[in-house]
């Protein structure tokens, strides 16, 4: 094991650790293309580049995308097997409001509840296709990336959350353990009033954005 992921997985593990870990779950290809445009096209070798230039022991990628999916297929991602590598996926609401724009996916929590539980029955088949390809290509961790709050806390109830979003993310975690890999759960906006129980459902690491409050 390289001393990168031994590192994270000790820090993950509360183990007293040599150096602290950095990471970085979103490296877009936009910024690897302006940065690291010797390797324009190669992206698992803008990765390992920005990692190594970074000081990054932690690397996020991109397994939304049918490219992404490509590189998985051809083990391509086993090529960065000495960093902790982090599998970004979409959560349901994230993907709610890009199949159907933020006005109507707000609106069919409440109005048309089948189109969510459409998105998170396929979310969940999909997680374990994922899941299984990328703990074959040596990931470490899956995350689940899924902007559930504004700067004002929840974009939703805290009861449509508990009875109807937290149960999707229990199965989702419970789907990434059963497969080798660690836990992480992100989110943009205020989710401080959900942190204890998302780390109840089975996520190991829950990071935000932090929002300064004006006034």
């Amino acid at each position: 094991m390289s001393l990168h992921i031994d590192t994270v997985i000790n820090a993950l593990s509360h183990n007293n650790v040599s150096f602290l870990p950095r990471g970085e779950l979103f490296i877009g290809r936009d910024f690897l293309d302006h940065f690291f445009s010797t390797h324009r096209g190669q992206y698992v070798k803008q990765l390992e580049t920005a990692a190594q230039c970074l000081g990054l022991s932690v690397i996020g990628v991109e397994l939304n995308t049918e490219w992404s999916r490509s590189l998985l297929s051809e083990m391509r991602y086993k090529e960065l097997g000495q960093y902790f590598i982090v599998g970004c996926i979409n959560g349901p609401v994230s993907s709610l409001i890009e199949n159907h724009g933020f006005f109507n996916a707000m609106l069919s929590m409440k109005n048309n509840p089948s189109l969510f539980s459409d998105i998170a029955t396929k979310l969940l088949r999909d997680t374990g296709k994922k899941a299984r390809s990328a703990h074959v290509n040596g990931f470490r961790a899956i995350a689940i990336a899924d902007d559930i709050a504004g700067n004002k806390g929840l974009l939703f109830s805290f009861h449509y959350f508990t009875d109807v979003v937290l149960p999707v993310y229990k199965q989702i975690a419970e789907i990434i353990k059963e497969n080798g890999l660690f836990t992480f759960f992100h989110s943009d906006g205020d989710i401080r009033k959900v942190i204890e129980l998302l780390i109840e459902a089975g996520y190991e690491i829950v990071s935000t954005l932090s929002i300064r409050r004006q006034g």
